[in-house]
């Protein structure tokens, strides 16, 4: 699944609002900001924002593969174990990436590629 820049900006926006309900338990600010929501609506957002993270991550598995098939040539015995390092790069890019900056698939690449080769 291609994602637009439509759709990848929005699901930033849902993953910067669960971080901040996760974050209004323990700091003051996040708690200043969503004054007034409901606990309920408040673990709703944090819920959501996982799962944001969850669908950028899913749209760009191929990612993972790509970087797979230029750095892992001839270590097939190793090659699910470089996959799941790939994907835990991955996971780490969806929570760090700012729209602003550059496309996701050259942001994560960089990363998931840093994960495979370490």
């Amino acid at each position: 699944m291609t994602l637009t820049r439509e759709q990848l900006v929005e699901l930033c926006e849902r993953r910067d609002m669960g971080i901040v309900a996760d974050a209004a338990s323990t700091h003051l600010e996040a708690r200043r900001l969503l004054t007034g929501i409901p606990a309920e609506q408040v673990a709703a957002l944090s819920a959501d924002g996982r799962r944001a993270v969850q669908e950028l991550v899913e749209a760009n598995l191929g990612v993972v593969g790509l970087v797979l098939s230029r750095h892992a040539n001839g270590r097939t015995k190793i090659r699910d174990d470089l996959f799941q390092e790939g994907v835990i790069g991955l996971i780490s890019a969806a929570w760090r990436y700012d729209p602003a900056q550059t496309a996701f698939s050259t942001y994560a690449y960089y990363h998931v590629r840093g994960a495979v080769l370490t």
